[in-house]
């Protein structure tokens, strides 16, 4: 039975998406024996994108209409899990913290959550990195939300 489901929207994203797979596939091997699955939303790719998705041993998902949101619903419809966990397809996702995340929601102690950016190297001159900051901290606060780049929640799966 599949408890967890990791669904990771993705469109032109050949460059990082083989790394990311292969990190969450290290630790969801860490995790046995509760089971995950891995599901790829192509949203509409023009790259290879889905055949690495497939070659990294991820379900793929086709979701036509380019809207992350949406992309993450197509998702969450074929996810099998109790659990989800939405990973932007260029996020390495450190095993410790999934670990911890899905222990706390079996444990009933947390419903949902999320995860703030760190860039495993410094950022070109001129870019956002003044700005991270304030988006990792502030957002949430300011905005009521949190950065996309992992989110987590116990529910259900849509309905078709």
């Amino acid at each position: 039975m599949i408890s967890f489901s990791v669904i990771i929207p993705a469109y032109n994203e050949e460059a990082l998406l083989a790394e990311t797979i292969a990190e969450i596939r290290r630790g969801m091997d860490d995790l046995l024996p509760i089971a995950g699955e891995i599901i790829v939303v192509d949203n509409n790719s023009v790259d290879r994108t889905p055949k690495i998705a497939t070659n990294a041993g991820a379900r793929v998902v086709f979701e036509p209409i380019n809207q992350i949101s949406r992309a993450r619903n197509s998702g969450a419809r074929e996810a099998k899990g109790k659990y989800f966990f939405f990973v932007d397809a260029d996020t390495v996702v450190p095993f410790p913290l999934l670990k911890k995340s899905l222990s706390l929601m079996i444990a009933g102690e947390i419903g949902a959550g999320g995860s703030t950016l760190r860039f495993d190297s410094k950022l070109p001159e001129g870019s956002l990195d003044h700005f991270l900051p304030i988006f990792g901290t502030g957002f949430p606060v300011l905005f009521v939300w949190q950065p996309g780049a992992l989110s987590f929640v116990e529910g259900k799966p849509l309905s078709p």
